[in-house]
């Protein structure tokens, strides 16, 4: 968050690190796959290293939109009844930019799901991802199904937690 806070704070860094983050979120992580699976190996590690740098992207790109658009008049207010840097972050900036970090880390959130089954169907010794894969190659599409339900009813209860505590961290 610092380094995202940080880039926010010049128009050039803005101008420079968003364009860059999101030709790099537009290219297929799944070409790369092959290299996490060298340097991690088959296990979770290349899992979650890949997941990682999947659902990164939207979660900096948001956070930089977020402190990016604090509305000036906030920061004109607060600087005139002499509010320290540190109290501008912690009154201004974080309450302007927590929605749309939120959404930024719901967003990332899934893809980080989606990462991980992914990953887990191409090359895993076991996991769900590979429970569908293996069901899929062997053409019991009752199972596939089964699981698919599976992966549809987490993501969805999840997705309806995380609402749940964003609207919860939006009434206090």
């Amino acid at each position: 968050m610092r380094s995202a806070f940080l880039v926010s704070r010049s128009r050039a860094l803005v101008r420079i690190f968003e364009p860059l983050l999101s030709g790099m979120f537009a290219v297929p992580l799944t070409l790369f796959f092959p290299l996490f699976v060298v340097f991690f190996g088959i296990g979770p590690e290349s899992k979650v290293a890949y997941a990682a740098t999947q659902c990164f992207f939207p979660i900096a790109l948001n956070t930089i939109a977020g402190f990016a658009n604090v509305d000036e008049l906030y920061l004109r207010a607060s600087r005139a009844m002499g509010a320290s840097s540190l109290s501008q972050f912690r009154y201004v900036y974080l309450p302007g930019a927590l929605p749309v970090t939120i959404t930024g880390l719901r967003i990332g959130f899934f893809i980080c799901i989606a990462a991980v089954l992914g990953g887990e169907t191409l090359a895993a010794l076991s996991g769900v991802g590979k429970s569908i894969a293996l069901s899929a190659e062997l053409m019991e599409t009752a199972r596939l199904f089964a699981w698919i339900g599976y992966v549809v009813t987490l993501s969805v209860t999840l997705n309806l937690l995380a609402l749940a505590a964003e609207r919860r961290g939006d009434e206090e």
